[in-house]
Formats: structure tokens, sequence, C-alpha cells
């Protein structure tokens, strides 16, 4: 294949330009963003008011679904609304199954987007056997069926879109070239060699995949094959079909378009995400954003001719030859290593690493290192992944001074494991005593045009064969060959010095993919197998976006054509944020599989339900089932065949019915969406698929958990309820006392006072006093109110206080009954304010005890399972 691309510089493919309307797209034109409409066609204003809030947003190709006739000529009207308000993007009509709607699509907008799968073709998942003239005589009736759309675009001056979709490949080319790249490209080119009978070129051309590595592999492999034929650089969209929605979406969205941008093909982009389209624009629009202000600023200096034509005796074609293959995986070979309690390189699983902190933080917050010590203990676990969420396997703390080496060194991390050391100068590395900390990896960074002094390497750490020695290359301006060239040179070194368990890394600036396979090149020509760590570090002022963006075009890219044994990432997230990115990542590429993974299409005017929605409650019930493939698809026209290798599918097949398959076999149809999926849970569950979530590995615990929760809810509202019924009581009783107020008083005087004590804890204060009446002198005893809450000695103390304000020989207020002169009481000095201290003490008291009692006995339970790491 003589096609080429630099892929050690960012060069762009020079494509041929294709006019949408007054757009512009292809040739030296910036890449261009769009989405499409999720509205119903038909709904014109719906429709409408969907494009204007895209043109706002900055989308500047807009596609909109035209199954029928009918909605083709609601194009018309959509058209002409758009116009009015001054809305000029191109339209594009989505074609599927109907070429009728394609013929009459073309009078309407500037684009006509035709799937070769189902244009002319059926797909009814069939093993079909041709000989090579029926093959031919299957082309010639497909080229009879789309020969009227080629001369009426031409003739109404509307461009084609021609669409591959993995999953959509017709029964015909499944047969010949299988479920394959090529399979995608060969349908293409077919209706390509159509077009150019007619010398009609207004072409873009699309491979799309819900697998960025397909995805990859299949415009790369077009590209060489246009090439090879000889056929026109068409311009190129790019996109992810069936992406799904959240972060996950995203990053699966930038890994393949954006490897594809790194590579330099593409013209324009779409992020399809099940969410509003509105959404997609913000993504589409940072992606482009590098590349489009290089274009800006170099201009035509940015491209480089497609045909690289290899001279005799010239090394350019080798020099651009890649370390992997272009059009098919394979991982690169590397040494295995041991790094704590787990292995890296060869055949094992990709890792996870990350940089925990800096030491003053550790040192002077205790909290932080506590954290620190459960991030190196608690490792990647399944249960954990989903209790939690993704947990780092390496920690790395970096070492800025050597006071802060001797500082670590006095804290107890004994018996840790995993965690490593970062030295940002070599030197530091002789202050580490043996004994004092044991890391499991030290990392040595290496400063750009700063010598490294070899007798250094006569450290006795770089000797001890259980610790592994990686060596991180600085590189901030010179050419990434001449970094890979010390590399390679530092390599040999260490083998002369007998230093093994060795790996290597970079510390770029923002890109990191052309510095790695450089690294990955030179490793190669020359047999070094040692595992290349893949570090990227993002600038701390980059937003949320940015950050997302760039390290899943980095580090996605590199992990799909098979680089890396590690992946580092230092982001500005929280730590919890940005370990969730790394796995997005690898479960994006594949390379690691720690949750579900859910195909779901981005909605459009043919589905038939509320797809957001339904794939949010999907992904809550089965969001646990690791190493799953769940495809959520709204409608019928490309549901069964656009779930590309998912294990079950939910499919839209009319209003509120669903169809449900498994593989690509639809085993039960037509059930109502409110039935749909519990029978989707049970489905899974009758082919072995199910295992429980955490909830339910402990239901047992939690059946018991609730069951005392709520007899112990029920005691303590009912403890509740007595002490408000008693405040409210004595409230009441004191109330009656106070209206007494009104009654005439006198002046009287104490003449005993004391406790008397009633029963086993009951205090009561008891004050004899003497007032006259009509010359008439009185005596009697007062029994004073007090709390009657707590216990037995706050009773008594409140009894206490209460009788020390009456003295014998004080003068007392009397009120008496004018009705009845011998009953009277003393004035109302009670200690209402304790009483009411008391009374909300025992509520807040239950309270605590409540809530200690219910975290003590959940403790209990999952000790005795053994499992008591979910506390944490």
């Amino acid at each position: 294949m003589n096609y080429q691309m630099n892929y050690y510089k960012y060069t762009r493919r020079k494509s041929t330009e294709v006019t949408l309307g007054t757009l512009k797209l292809g040739g030296v034109n910036p890449i261009r963003v769009e989405s499409m409409t999720n509205t119903n066609t038909r709904d014109v204003t719906a429709s409408v008011k969907q494009c204007v809030e895209l043109h706002h947003a900055g989308c500047e190709i807009i596609r909109l679904t035209a199954p029928s006739i009918r909605d083709v000529e609601a194009l018309g009207e959509i058209r002409s609304a758009l116009t009015k308000q001054g809305v000029m993007e191109p339209l594009v009509a989505d074609i599927h199954f109907t070429p009728n709607a394609a013929l009459k699509a073309v009078e309407f907008v500037e684009n006509v987007r035709i799937n070769p799968g189902n244009y002319a073709d059926k797909k009814k998942f069939e093993s079909l056997t041709f000989t090579d003239l029926e093959y031919e005589q299957e082309l010639d009736r497909i080229h009879r069926v789309f020969k009227p759309l080629i001369i009426k675009a031409k003739a109404y001056g509307c461009s084609l879109r021609i669409g591959v979709n993995h999953g959509s490949l017709s029964d015909r080319i499944m047969t010949r070239y299988g479920d394959t790249p090529l399979g995608m490209v060969e349908s293409a080119l077919e209706f390509v060699r159509f077009c150019e009978l007619y010398q009609f070129y207004e072409i873009v051309l699309s491979m799309k995949s819900s697998i960025p590595q397909v995805m990859i592999q299949a415009y790369r492999l077009l590209v060489g094959k246009l090439d090879d034929e000889g056929m026109k650089p068409y311009p190129l969209h790019l996109g992810v079909t069936e992406a799904g929605s959240g972060e996950e979406a995203r990053v699966k969205s930038c890994i393949g378009i954006g490897s594809l941008l790194e590579d330099g093909l593409g013209d324009t982009i779409r992020v399809s995400l099940t969410e509003n389209p509105v959404n997609e624009i913000s993504v589409c629009q940072e992606l482009v954003k590098k590349y489009n202000e290089r274009l800006r600023i170099f201009g035509e200096r940015c491209f480089e001719p497609v045909h690289y034509q290899q001279k005799k005796g010239s090394l350019d074609v080798v020099e651009l030859e890649p370390p992997f293959n272009k059009f098919e995986y394979a991982r690169r070979g590397s040494r295995p290593l041991h790094i704590g309690s787990f292995s890296v390189g060869g055949v094992n699983t990709v890792r996870v690493e990350t940089t925990l902190c800096q030491i003053p933080k550790i040192i002077t917050d205790p909290k932080m290192l506590r954290e620190f010590q459960n991030e190196v203990h608690f490792s990647v676990k399944s249960f954990l992944d989903e209790s939690e969420g993704a947990k780092t396997e390496y920690c790395n703390v970096r070492i800025e001074t050597s006071d802060e080496l001797k500082r670590l060194a006095k804290l107890d991390l004994s018996g840790m494991r995993n965690f490593c050391l970062t030295f940002s100068d070599p030197l530091f590395l002789n202050e580490l005593t043996e004994g004092a900390l044991e890391p499991t990896k030290i990392r040595i960074c290496l400063k750009e045009n700063v010598p490294f002094d070899r007798e250094m390497l006569k450290n006795r750490w770089f000797h001890r064969k259980e610790v592994v020695k990686e060596f991180c290359f600085e590189k901030i301006n010179s050419s990434d060959m001449d970094i890979v060239k010390g590399m390679v040179a530092f390599s040999k070194l260490l083998s002369r010095e007998a230093i093994e368990a060795v790996a290597f890394s970079i510390n770029a600036k923002r890109d990191i993919v052309f510095s790695y396979r450089r690294l990955w090149k030179e490793f190669e020509q020359e047999g070094i197998v040692h595992p290349i760590i893949i570090y990227f570090k993002t600038h701390p002022e980059w937003s949320e976006l940015e950050t997302l963006v760039s390290a899943s075009v980095q580090v996605g890219s590199l992990l799909s054509d098979g680089l890396g044994d590690v992946v580092l990432l230092e982001t500005n997230l929280p730590r919890g944020n940005e370990l969730n990115l790394v796995y997005n990542i690898l479960q994006g590429t594949r390379r690691r599989i720690t949750k579900t993974e859910f195909i779901s299409c981005p909605s459009c005017g043919r589905t038939l339900f509320d797809l957001e929605k339904v794939t949010e409650a999907i992904k809550m019930r089965t969001s646990h089932l690791k190493e799953l493939r769940i495809a959520v698809m709204g409608c019928i026209v490309n549901g069964p065949g656009e779930m590309a290798d998912a294990d079950f599918g939910y499919v839209g097949t009319g209003v509120d019915e669903i169809s449900l398959y498994v593989g690509k076999t639809c085993v039960e149809r037509a059930i109502p969406q409110s039935e749909a999926l519990e029978k989707l849970v049970s489905l899974i569950k009758s082919h072995g698929k199910w295992r429980d979530s955490v909830e339910n590995v402990f239901g047992e615990i939690k059946r018991k958990y609730y069951e005392w929760r709520l007899v112990s809810t029920v005691l303590l509202w009912s403890l509740g309820v007595i002490a408000l019924l008693l405040i409210v009581i004595e409230g009441i009783k004191l109330g009656e006392i106070v209206e007494r107020k009104g009654f005439p008083t006198v002046l009287g005087r104490v003449m005993s006072a004391q406790i008397e004590v009633r029963g086993r804890s009951s205090y009561v204060p008891v004050v004899e006093y003497v007032y006259v009446v009509n010359q008439k002198s009185i005596i009697k005893k007062a029994e004073l109110y007090s709390p009657p809450f707590g216990t037995k000695e706050t009773r008594r103390r409140s009894s206490e206080k209460i009788i020390k304000k009456y003295v014998v020989g004080k003068d007392v207020l009397v009120s008496y009954n004018p009705d009845d002169e011998n009953e009277s009481f003393i004035d109302l000095s009670i200690a209402w304010d304790l009483f009411i201290r008391l009374g909300s003490g025992m509520l807040l008291g239950l309270g605590v005890i409540f809530f200690v009692f219910d975290k003590v006995y959940l403790t209990y339970e999952l000790k005795k399972q053994k499992n008591v790491e979910v506390l944490r």
C-alpha cells in the first residue's frame, strides 16, 4: 500500500474541497463541527428551534433524519424557516433504506448522507454465498438503484456523504469481507466508484463504529485504498457512533476522533451523545481547536502531500512507517516486571498509577496521611470498583527537596505496598536510606540538557532487583529524535552496568503521541523491551473539558495502537475524578474493562421512546456487570445492526414497544416499555451473565440491618413522642399555674425549706410558709414544680437548685384564692430553663445513641462477613 502519513509529526492530509451551500469543507479549510437533531423531522417548529440552538452553540453543519418522503418534504419547510431567521448552516438529510427519499431530499438540502449497507442492499444477518458473476450482478443492481441519485445530486449541486457504519454492513459485504475494517472500506468504495463513473466528486466519506479501535483502523485503511486506486483524496467526516452519554461517551469519542486528527485525517467531526445535541458542540470545538489554530498560524504549511514516493536509497518512507500495524491491533511486547503486588508489561493488564500529593501536605495533614495509607493498602478489586469507583494500583509521591525525604522517612509507613517515590533530582537518591522507606518503584526525573552523573549508577538502589527503576526524560525544547536517541543510549548504559527492572517514560508538553511513537520505533529497532509508562501531565489552568479531551486523545491514541504498560495522569482534577478518567480511557480503548460498556445511539427523529432517560435507567440497574456490553437503540431502522458486538440489546420497535436481543438475535418482541427493563434483567440472568451487585452480595446483612433500623427507629420515635407529650403536659400544668397569677397577693415569709424523697428516685422541693389574710395567720406547705426528666442525680440537683431560692425568714410573694383564703401558692420561681434543657438533651441523647449503635451494628455484621473494607 503506497499510502504514507507522517506518524512522527503533525501534518494534515490535504483533501479535495467540497461545497455544502455557503460552507467549504476539506481542502485548506478548518475542520468543521457537525451535529444532528433528535426531534421528529415532521415537527417543523421543534426541528427549527433545535437547529437555531445548534447554530447559536457554534454548529457548522446540521443533520436531520429523513426516513420517509413526508420527512423530506418537512426539510423544505425547515430550510425555508431557517433562512428567514438568518441561519444558513448547511443541512444534511440522513437517509436509510429509502432511495426515493434521498432523490427528493437533494431538492431541499445541501448534502445527503446515505448508508451503503442499506441504501440498496439488505441486512438480515444471513450468510450468503456468491460466485464472482453473481457478485458482479449484485453490484450492477446497486449501481442502477444509486445512479439516479448521482445524476440528480450533480444537477442540483448537492453533495453526498457515503457514510458506512460498522454495524450495518450488508449481508453481501459481510459474506465476502467479514465484519472488518476492510469490509467497511469496500462498502464505501463501491459507491465512490459509481460516483466517479459520472465525474461526480462532491463526496464526503465516513467509516463509523462504536469501537474506536475499529473506526481508527477503517479510516486509515480507507485513505490507503483511495491512494492505491488513484482516487481523489475525498474529505473525511469523523465520528464514533453509538458512543452513549456522560464522561464515558466523551472519552470514547475523543479517543477515536482525536487519534485520527493526530494522524492528520479528518475534515469534519461529530461527537455523538445520547444527550441534547447542543452538548456535543463544546466537545467538538475543544477537539478541533488545536488543529484549527495551527491552520490559522501556519496555513498550508500544515499540509504535506498524501503520496510519499519511495526513492532509491531514500529513508523517507522507512522513517515515516510507524512501529505498529496501522490496520490491525497488536500490543507492543515488553519484559514483565513486578511492582509490589502487581505485575506490569508482557501480557499483564495495563496498570494505573497516580501522583497522590507532595510531601508537605502529607506531613502537615494527618487526614492526608491516612488517605495516602488507604490508597496504598487498598488496590483495585472488583468489589471496590463497584462500591467506590476505580482505585489506583501505584501511589506516587514526589520528592522535591532532601528535607522532604527526611521528613517522610520519619512517618510510620511500615507495611505499605505499591507506593513509589519520584525524585525531581537524582542526587536525592543518595539520601534514601534502606529500612526507613521501602518504595516498590523509584522514578528518576532526568531534566533536559542536564548531564546525568554516571557515578549515580553505583547507588545501591539501582541494583536492588525487587525495586523497579523508572527513568522519566523531560522534553521541553529538544526534538523527539534527540530525546529518544538519548533514551536508547541510556538504556544501553544500564545494560552495561547490569541494572535490571527498568522502565521508561517521557515528560513532554501538551502533546505526547509523537514522542512516544518515536520512542517505540527506536526501542523496536534496537531490540529494547523495557516497559513503557505513558505519562501525561495537564496544565493546571486547563478546564475540566480541556483535561478530558487532551488526556483522552493523547493517552487513548497510544493505547489504541498497542503502546503502554502503565498509565500515569497528573491533572488538576480531584483524585477520584482523575482515576475515573484513566479507567474510562482504558475502557474506551478496550485495554482494560472495569465496568459495563453501554452502546447507545444519540437519538434522532426515528427514536420511539425517551432514549436518554431509558439509557440512564438501564445503567443504574446493570452498570455493575463488568465485562458486559449492552446496547440501547432508539429504533429498528439501524438498531440491530448498530449494536456492534453487544451481548444484549434493547431496541425500540414501535411506540412504547421494545424488542430484546441476545447478540444480533431478537428473542422477545413488542414488549411494553414499562416491562422491558425487568425483562432485560431476567434475560441477562437466564444467560448466566448476571451477578449481584455489592448491595445484593450483602443483601442479608442489609436485610438484618434494616430490620434493626426499623425497630430502632420506631423505638426512637416512640421515646421522642413520649418526651414531647411530657413536655406538653408539664407545660399545660405550668400554664394553669400562671393563669392563677390573677389572684390577690400578699407578702409571706418562709418558715422551712427542704427536699423530700419519695419512692426510689423522686425528689420534691417542699417549702413551708406563713401569710396573713384578714388579720388571720395561715401556714401552708407548697410542693414546688421540678422537671421530671433526667437521671436520679440530675433530678436531685435540679431540686436543690430550686430550693436554694427559699431561705428561711425570707419574704415570699403569696397568691391566694379570694373565695378560699386557705388555697394559696408561692411565687413561680421555677427552673423552667433547666426543664427545657433536660428535655432537649434527652432527645439529642437518644439520637446519638441510635446513630452510634447503628454504625456499631453494621460494622459487626460486616466483620462477620469478613468484608470490613466496604466501610472504607
